[in-house]
């Protein structure tokens, strides 16, 4: 659960929304649109708004609120927009991911074990770009000896306002 958020129950509906994106996000390399919910699991645009809002406030997606249709912008792993972490598999470029250390938990996604991924980013201080492949949470290859993970805050602190120190 976030930080100073009280406890709370997921809805049907949200943990129905959940899944549905998670695997239509793998299957179809981009975020559901609030069409695609609605044909999938016949809720009406309340009803997916809230389980969105629901999903948000549990830290399971990030929507801009600000926006009338709530745009999914990220379901770790996935991220709607360019970030520093882009993952192909056998059929190329499949999406971005949030993070680096996001790399390692899609590797091990449901949907897709058993199959290579590689995933192509950079150092985000010289922009050296660093390459690893990974297969079931196992590192196949790497472009570098000892890939680094630079965190600028404590992870007690991420999420309480936004990830900006991520």
């Amino acid at each position: 659960m976030p930080q100073d958020v009280p406890p709370f129950e997921w809805t049907d509906d949200a943990l129905r929304l959940r899944q549905f994106m998670f695997d239509f996000w793998f299957e179809h390399r981009r975020p559901p649109m609030l069409r695609d919910c609605h044909e999938a699991l016949g809720l009406d645009r309340r009803a997916i708004q809230q389980a969105y809002k629901l999903l948000d406030l549990g830290l399971n997606v990030t929507v801009d609120q600000r926006t009338q249709n709530l745009h999914l912008l990220k379901a770790p792993p996935f991220s709607a927009y360019p970030t520093q972490v882009a993952m192909y598999d056998d059929d190329g470029f499949h999406s971005y991911i949030g993070c680096p250390h996001e790399a390692l938990g899609a590797s091990n996604a449901p949907q897709m074990r058993g199959r290579t991924l590689r995933f192509e980013m950079f150092c985000a201080c010289c922009l050296e770009p660093i390459r690893v492949v990974l297969r079931d949470y196992e590192i196949l290859e790497r472009s570098h000896t000892e890939p680094l993970i630079h965190v600028t805050q404590s992870p007690w602190d991420w999420n309480s306002v936004d990830m900006i120190g991520m």
